[in-house]
């Protein structure tokens, strides 16, 4: 697993990102239960898409077994509160992957396919986002 900051300043994180690092450190089990739901929600919609019927029945705690993190991104500068992102490898989408971000204080704004950009800040398509702002 590799932890990425993004353009640090002065090659040194930033205080938003240094606040990012520590709130990661305080997930807590209501949160990562949330993640958990959102995970299993993208995991069938996808499924249900390309025809995949292995993952049906299966719990949010259990569909966490099926993902391998990849790389946690700390952003700089996207939002006034620290922000978290999180790449993962899953059984179901070889190729685009699950992605979380995550802002402090236990917010998510995004749960669905890994994307390259920071797109979902301005998305407002909640049918492609599995959790889409839900402060």
């Amino acid at each position: 697993m590799l932890i990425s900051v993004e353009d640090p300043p002065a090659d040194r994180p930033s205080t938003l990102q240094l606040a990012a690092l520590e709130f990661l450190t305080t997930w807590d089990d209501a949160l990562f239960s949330k993640l958990a739901q959102a995970t299993l929600a993208y995991c069938l919609g996808f499924s249900e898409e390309v025809g995949l019927t292995e993952f049906e029945g299966r719990s949010s705690e259990d569909i966490l077994n099926s993902v391998r993190t990849n790389v946690i991104i700390i952003p700089s500068h996207l939002r006034s509160k620290p922000v978290v992102r999180i790449e993962f490898d899953c059984d179901w989408e070889p190729e685009h992957g699950l992605e979380w971000v995550v802002q402090s204080p236990n917010s998510i704004l995004y749960v669905g396919p890994f994307r390259m950009t920071n797109r979902w800040l301005d998305d407002t398509d909640p049918g492609y986002a599995y959790v889409l702002d839900e402060t």
